[in-house]
């Protein structure tokens, strides 16, 4: 069974890094979110990387792999009951697309279903 913690959990918990926090708990798997600016945290630090091309994609590999962490997910919060889907169902898109470069095996769309106001 492999077993992954999500990054804002791991930050929620109290730990300076995500690669604190999973070293604490001896996990080498994570779930990261995939901000809507197509970006990730980084393990080291509070920088985020961003996700948008193969190349970036390449740049965040070689950050999991200097650290000996794998991706278990991407984890994206969009709002599919938006009166304009057209951007949420891109930003699904996207992350499916940077699931494929991370070699990630899933994503997770945790979506809210509300009207706009």
């Amino acid at each position: 069974m492999d077993v992954s913690a999500r990054d804002d959990t791991v930050k929620a918990a109290g730990f300076g890094t995500l690669i604190e926090g999973l070293q604490a708990m001896g996990i080498r798997s994570i779930e990261l979110s995939f901000a809507r600016d197509r970006s990730i945290a980084s393990l080291t630090d509070d920088h985020r990387f961003p996700l948008t091309t193969p190349a970036e994609a390449e740049a965040y590999r070689k950050h999991l792999a200097e650290n000996g962490v794998s991706v278990a997910g991407l984890l994206v919060a969009n709002n599919f009951g938006a009166t304009n889907r057209e951007p949420e169902i891109a930003w699904c898109v996207d992350a499916i697309r940077a699931a494929e470069w991370l070699g990630a095996p899933a994503i997770r769309a945790d979506t809210i279903m509300r009207s706009e106001v």
